[in-house]
């Protein structure tokens, strides 16, 4: 808890400076330094837009999936119809075996965007996981084409079908899986030298 004498000093630094800060920390993969920034705006502005999403997200980069789903779930509260927040709950909740919840999440955030393919590829492992892989089929079929050069999506989609039965294709999409995964390697290597 920050002393009440330092209050006046952190509003000096904007909310949104905080906000700003925060999401750079996230994209730079730094979720402690993140979560520390959040801290200090939840310290003055508890209600602020976003902040609680942001430090749900630093929780989930720092599998502390608990409190990533209480940030988030405190996001929620302020702003129900924010589908980025369910789907990255829904994540929490998977990572936690709460997959009923988890699936609630994923659909609810489907609802608010139904474009989001991640969320498809989400759902739609979570649906193979729970052997509804009838059910996972569109939705990752779906994935795959939104994001058509995404191995973990090809790989997903050759579960659902070889639980279905229909191991060639399952084989074909096991195959592209692979061979997006070595040049997505081969790009990295590429992008280190």
């Amino acid at each position: 808890m920050i002393a009440a004498w330092i209050a006046p000093l952190l509003l000096q630094v904007s909310p949104e400076a905080h906000i700003a800060a925060a999401q750079r920390y996230l994209d730079a993969e730094r979720a402690p330094l993140a979560l520390a920034e959040i801290r200090k705006l939840l310290a003055v502005r508890p209600d602020y837009p976003r902040a609680h999403y942001l430090a749900g997200l630093a929780h989930l980069k720092l599998a502390e999936f608990a409190p990533a789903i209480a940030e988030l779930s405190a996001e929620l509260e302020r702003s129900p119809a924010f589908a980025e927040a369910y789907y990255y709950r829904g994540i929490a909740r998977a990572a936690r075996q709460e997959l009923a919840d988890a699936e609630r999440d994923f659909r609810r955030a489907l609802e608010l965007s139904p474009d989001a393919a991640g969320v498809h590829f989400q759902l739609g492992k979570l649906l193979i996981e729970t052997d509804r892989a009838s059910a996972a089929l569109p939705w990752l079929e779906r994935a795959v084409q939104s994001g058509p050069g995404n191995p973990l999506a090809h790989y997903q989609l050759g579960r659902a079908l070889q639980r279905l039965g229909r191991a060639e294709e399952a084989e074909r999409q096991f195959a592209l899986a692979r061979r997006l995964q070595e040049a997505d390697r081969a790009a990295a290597a590429g992008r280190l030298q």
